[in-house]
């Protein structure tokens, strides 16, 4: 129905670039990778298309990339918001949990100082931990996922930022980071760690999730997300002084029925 509205609008008006972006789009859903990659062009052609365009065109021709823009993240989880967790609930996403019950097996601490949620979205990873902390913080880029955040009432504050521009914009030092599912929204992570880094005490917990690959450091995938790979985080982690707790595969969600391959990782700072 869409795709026939979006055609009809291209009767009336050729150069209409938004109907040719969400052509795109809907073709992109659809895994018409060729019609969603001509969509996307033609309406970058006539207008020099949205970021959110851009990125996908990256992603379906391959064009590797470090980040997607953030107004591409932002505009992705605003619209998403409403029907956010009901959708990871059909995609049996259960990896906010599988990292506290698997923190709970560790010899960690009962209890933490201070906690931040890095992408926070609207609070399934603070649910999960928040029996833990004395102070939670939730940063997220989408205001619309922080309003529906705000209502659960389960942070101390919350702020409407980009995870690296917040850690580089304050003075407080955290003894647990957890980021569930923001490294695919992230690519290059090494400004990330670095950040992670300069806020936390020997001895904090970094806890994170990602979607694997093997070829690279990271992957841009068609699905506009980006993989890590295992030799990178090891990397990563002995560069900032960061040793691996525990590591272990897992289904981070399903799609199209089948699971996406990932893995859970906790470090600590030493």
């Amino acid at each position: 129905e869409a795709i026939s509205c979006f055609k009809e609008t291209l009767k009336i008006n050729p150069q209409h670039s938004p109907a040719h972006g969400n052509l795109g789009v809907v073709y992109h859903i659809q895994g018409k990778t060729e019609e969603a990659i001509a969509a996307y062009k033609k309406s970058e052609s006539l207008d020099g298309g949205s970021p959110a365009n851009r990125h996908i065109l990256d992603a379906l021709t391959g064009n590797q990339t470090a980040h997607p823009p953030e107004q591409y993240v932002k505009n992705l989880f605003d619209g998403y918001a409403a029907r956010f967790e009901a959708s990871l609930a059909a995609m049996e996403y259960e990896i906010p949990m599988l990292l506290r019950r698997t923190l709970n097996k560790l010899p960690v601490p009962q209890r933490f100082s201070r906690a931040v949620d890095l992408g926070c979205g609207t609070g399934l990873s603070g649910m999960a931990f928040r029996d833990k902390v004395d102070h939670l913080a939730g940063v997220d880029l989408s205001s619309k996922m922080l309003a529906v955040a705000q209502k659960k009432k389960i942070y101390n504050s919350l702020h409407n930022q980009d995870l690296i521009n917040f850690l580089d914009n304050t003075e407080t030092f955290y003894d647990l980071f957890v980021l569930t599912d923001v490294f695919v929204y992230l690519g290059d992570l090494s400004s990330a760690f670095r950040s992670i880094k300069s806020h936390s005490h020997s001895g904090t917990y970094i806890l994170f999730s990602i979607e694997l690959c093997h070829e690279a450091d990271y992957v841009l995938r068609t699905s506009g997300r980006y993989a890590q790979s295992k030799a990178y985080i090891e990397r990563l982690a002995a560069e900032n002084k960061m040793i691996i707790e525990h590591r272990q595969e897992a289904g981070l969600r399903k799609e199209k029925g089948s699971w996406i391959d990932g893995e859970i990782y906790i470090l600590q700072k030493i």
